[in-house]
């Protein structure tokens, strides 16, 4: 073929190969049926999965956590917070939602409300968890050996008092309710509960958990919702299959929580009353001591009565300044105890007393200020690591205000100290006057001074006492439910229209996927750019798939699609002849393909046919000696006279030449008797006499050939032959065919190889006219094949 041929037919042919959606579209719409099963077995799977699956309800509740920054001053972790724009409110409220759903909590609740062990209804596709009132088996204790490995097993039901129990490795055990059994995974109490709703139900199932494993379960379904302004209100929210079990999990947080909280609370005032039960023990011992002194005295000396009125006055003053040494010694009591507190070098931190009436508010405020913090960093590291960034900066917080604390207590010991040597300096004073006085009544009056001082302090700390009980009798919880919780109306993820959607667009993408993994696993040719993406042969022509009842497709005075078809291939054909081969007579075609039943009886008939309505004598030969079928197309030849005859015998090549009876311009030429060696037969040197004739006495010569991928008969005619046609057939020739007739482009066995396309499909109309419109071009000379016309446009324009 001339270089310049084979340009403009590669170029033609890449444009082709491109990616078609419409033949894409094509193939879709072969395979309809899959667009209509697939959507009905994923909206069946959706009706399936929707009438078997276990509703999931959301659970929700609303609870209040209560602000308690009802303090004078301000606190060292409230300054931080402000320096660095973070809100203290918000930090509470995720501290205390870590809190509700911590670890030591839930396991409470679980421990609690017995939710390590679950029993289920079995049923056929769904066990049904069952819980609360109704449930005919009470799981009333549960003592695992091993708390990872959960226990299952099946229960059946005999009567009232018995069941059976079996277990998952197959082990069965006939029990009792009511009594305490063992087996190896542990130790179980199971009860009867009320029948309900479950009368005549017998089968059940069991599975206990460990307390540790349940507690991290439920944590993982509950979620918080923090509030997006300035609120204390937090929304626990639980995704569940048992909305009543959901319901008593929220409560009972709470309950928890608040258990908890208050213990934090009271926890600063035991440590308050354990301090001054201390202090009240030593003056106790302190003032039986001093009593005693005073009656022995009196009684040793005889003293009955009271010093005289100079000596009352003396005493009297006396007293206003042991009254004022005894509130410094108290104050240095307590600063000392708070002192001796904050010194012990203690991994945790320990709580201060409260309450006791110190001089400077400002201590009192840092002391509830380190309360507050201590409480807070012991609550945060029962849910956080060590490392927590917010535990640090508590942890922080803490040591800069004890240290604040302790500076501070010792300036005010600093100041009773001068305080006290003031007031024992005028104390000193009226007691040198007193030393006038006699003896026995000075004597008398230290003991009574002394006396007077332990009860004075005495009395304080009765009087705290009091206060710190009360104060414990009245703490508040810091959390009070505002809703119950309440179970949403429908099931979440329910909604079916949503599911039916997605199912009817997964069928249709399973479909799409059906045709492209089909395409790709398919070894049939099933669209042009299958062809055009392997082989770079020009295509000569398509001919469109049509159901017809004979092989004859191409008559006189017809104008229908697959006639226009071929009158296009008969265009095309005799404006490209000339361009390969420069005589006009005598233009040999060959037929062939890769295999059997592609269709190169059924074009080399109509082809045949088509150039002799056009006044051109045409000859087909039929030179398939192995399989001849086309002689049964023409049923007035002698089938005795043909090709092998005539390379057998002495006949002349016009003996063998019969008319098809068809159309008068037609001919044949059939293969004769059969013959054990075709293959020997092609290259018969009277073959070339033959074709010699025939160039010379007909315009067309169509040669109908066995299969190339078969055997290789037709590689024999190739001196003889102007131009080689493979006939594809789509559905029918095999992708690895593409392969073989790409050989002859690429080593020349035959000359000028190009291809026809059968089995084209055409489904509507308008795609029968896009064809038909597409493939007439207007020339001078009329109108032509598009293919002859592109290439004369172009050629000669």
């Amino acid at each position: 073929m001339p270089e310049h041929i084979k340009r403009e037919f590669k170029s033609k042919s890449s444009e082709e190969a491109g990616i078609n959606i419409r033949q894409f579209l094509q193939r879709c719409k072969k395979y309809w049926y899959v667009f209509m099963i697939f959507p009905i077995l994923t909206s069946a799977g959706v009706w399936f999965y929707l009438r078997y699956q276990v509703p999931v309800y959301e659970v929700k509740s609303a609870i209040l956590i209560k602000d308690e920054k009802n303090r004078e001053g301000i606190s060292a972790s409230d300054l931080i917070s402000k320096e660095l724009g973070l809100s203290d409110n918000k930090k509470m409220l995720v501290d205390e939602s870590k809190i509700m759903t911590s670890y030591s909590v839930i396991e409470r609740i679980v421990k609690d409300l017995k939710l390590n062990s679950t029993v289920f209804k079995k049923n056929t596709l769904k066990n049904e968890e069952l819980y609360g009132s109704d449930c005919p088996i009470l799981m009333d204790s549960v003592a695992l050996n091993d708390t990872i490995r959960d226990f299952k097993a099946s229960l059946t039901i005999l009567d009232n008092e018995s069941f059976d129990l079996t277990l998952e490795d197959g082990a069965k055990q006939s029990l009792s309710f009511g009594h305490v059994f063992n087996n190896k995974y542990g130790t179980f109490l199971i009860n009867k509960g009320k029948s309900g709703r479950y009368e005549g139900e017998k089968d059940f199932k069991i599975v206990c958990k460990g307390i540790e494993k349940t507690a991290r379960e439920i944590i993982k379904t509950i979620t918080i919702e923090l509030p997006k302004k300035e609120s204390n209100i937090l929304e626990p929210t639980i995704k569940t299959t048992t909305p009543q079990k959901a319901k008593d999990i929220l409560q009972k947080i709470v309950a928890v929580y608040n258990e908890f909280s208050l213990n934090d609370k009271t926890e600063i005032s035991k440590n308050t009353l354990d301090f001054i039960d201390k202090r009240l023990l030593s003056l106790t011992n302190d003032l039986s001591s001093v009593e005693k002194n005073v009656e022995s005295y009196k009684t040793r000396e005889g003293i009955t009565a009271d010093g005289t009125p100079n000596i009352a006055y003396l005493f009297n003053k006396l007293d206003e300044y042991d009254s004022e040494l005894v509130k410094l010694e108290v104050q240095n009591s307590i600063l000392s105890g708070i002192e001796s507190i904050l010194s012990k070098k203690d991994p945790y931190f320990e709580l201060l007393p409260t309450n006791l009436d110190l001089k400077s508010n400002i201590l009192q405020n840092q002391i509830g200020d380190y309360n507050k913090l201590v409480l807070d960093r012991n609550r945060l590291a029962k849910v956080a690591g060590d490392y927590n960034p917010t535990l640090k900066t508590l942890g922080d917080d803490i040591i800069s205000i004890k240290r604040a604390i302790i500076d501070n207590i010792t300036r005010l010991k600093q100041e009773n100290t001068t305080l006290l040597s003031r007031t024992k300096a005028k104390n000193n004073q009226f007691t040198s006057t007193l030393g006038k006085a006699p003896r026995n009544e000075r004597e008398l009056s230290d003991i009574k001074r002394s006396q007077n001082i332990k009860e004075n302090i005495y009395l304080f700390l009765l009087q705290k006492q009091e206060e710190t009980a009360i104060s414990m009798i009245g703490q508040v919880a810091d959390a009070r439910i505002i809703d119950r919780p309440i179970v949403g109306e429908e099931p979440i993820g329910k909604k079916k229209s949503i599911f039916y959607l997605a199912a009817l667009i997964a069928g249709v993408v399973f479909g799409f996927l059906y045709v492209i993994i089909r395409g790709l696993f398919s070894n049939k040719i099933e669209s042009e750019s299958d062809i055009t993406a392997k082989i770079s042969m020009p295509i000569l022509g398509k001919i469109p798939s049509v159901k017809t009842s004979g092989n004859w497709v191409v008559q006189s005075g017809s104008n229908t699609l697959i006639t226009e078809m071929f009158r296009n291939l008969r265009s095309n054909i005799h404006y490209v002849l000339p361009l390969f081969n420069a005589h006009t007579k005598g233009q040999t075609i060959l037929l062939t393909s890769a295999r059997s039943g592609e269709g190169k009886k059924f074009i080399a008939t109509n082809l045949g046919m088509s150039f002799a309505l056009a006044n051109k004598k045409t000859v087909i030969v039929s030179l398939d000696l192995r399989k001849p079928k086309l002689n049964a197309l023409f049923p007035n030849l002698k089938s005795k006279i043909g090709i092998t005859n005539y390379l057998t015998t002495e006949l002349y090549p016009q003996e063998i030449i019969q008319p098809s009876g068809k159309h008068p311009d037609l001919f044949v030429i059939s293969s004769g008797s059969t013959t054990p060696n075709p293959s020997e037969m092609m290259m018969n040197p009277k073959l070339g006499q033959l074709f010699g004739y025939l160039k010379d006495n007909f315009d067309y010569i169509i040669i109908n050939t066995p299969p190339v991928g078969l055997v290789s008969d037709a590689l024999s005619l190739k001196s003889y032959i102007d131009m080689s046609v493979f006939i594809i057939r789509l559905g029918l020739t095999k992708r690895t065919d593409l392969d073989i007739i790409q050989s002859f482009q690429e080593v020349p066995k035959l000359p000028n190889p190009t291809v026809i396309i059968n089995g084209l499909k055409l489904n509507s109309d308008s795609e029968r006219d896009y064809y038909k419109n597409e493939m007439m071009t207007e020339t001078p000379n009329g109108k032509i094949g598009s293919f002859a016309g592109n290439w004369i446009k172009e050629r000669f324009s």
